[in-house]
């Protein structure tokens, strides 16, 4: 595409809804009435209840079809990935002839690190994200998202507070950005160059999986 000074975007919409928005905002909006500070800690969990593959037959199908979009909203949180150590498995009574369940602890550069977790053999579909930070803790669980403020006495605890979450026009956002970058030249966190590292995430999983180590994005980025 930059060889033929062409203008590229991926339709990765998940960084576009109105939840992953807000947490956005509270990771980098000290204005934002649920700012989090620094973060430390990303706990990221969807439980998916499909027990029909349809497409999905191919080796880490979960991974390329699925993660790609949390992993794109990890991205647009809290920046480039630096390292990951992930797990995958199938239930023995699976539809899906290859692991469709995957556990990771991935390490951001910026010194964040995340437990995630992404199943397809679910009994039971449900979201769940926790942003633990300097200055308190943003939680989602089932349509739900609130904070509280970081206690400073042993096994403490503070008011838990709700937190409305931003507008989205969603797709309709995707949409804006990409005219942005064609007619302001403005790149969007969606273009291609900056999917690459979504792509990379997703990679280094499978790499972590398949060979049994923890995978460094340096191994990528060195790679002819």
């Amino acid at each position: 595409a930059r060889e033929k000074k062409a203008l590229f975007a991926v339709a990765q919409n998940y960084r576009y809804r109105s939840l992953e928005k807000t947490i956005w905002k509270a990771i980098h909006d000290p204005t934002f009435d649920a700012y989090l500070g620094e973060v430390h800690h990303l706990s990221y969990a969807e439980q998916r209840v499909r027990p029909i593959p349809y497409s999905l037959t191919y080796p880490f199908a979960s991974i390329w079809d699925m993660s790609c979009h949390h992993l794109d909203n990890l991205l647009h949180w809290l920046g480039p990935i630096a390292d990951v150590t992930a797990f995958g498995w199938r239930a023995k009574w699976s539809a899906y002839a290859h692991a469709c369940n995957t556990s990771a602890h991935l390490t951001y550069r910026n010194g964040t690190h995340v437990h995630y977790v992404h199943t397809h053999d679910a009994a039971r579909q449900s979201v769940s994200i926790e942003v633990h930070g300097e200055k308190g803790a943003l939680c989602f669980s089932g349509d739900r998202l609130s904070f509280n403020e970081r206690p400073l006495e042993q096994f403490g605890s503070r008011p838990i507070l709700p937190v409305p979450m931003l507008d989205s026009d969603n797709e309709g956002d995707v949409l804006r950005d990409f005219r942005k970058y064609i007619v302001e030249g403005i790149e969007p966190g969606i273009s291609a160059g900056n999917n690459l590292f979504t792509m990379a995430s997703c990679e280094m999983m499978v790499r972590s999986i398949t060979q049994n180590r923890t995978v460094s994005f340096d191994e990528l980025e060195n790679t002819p």
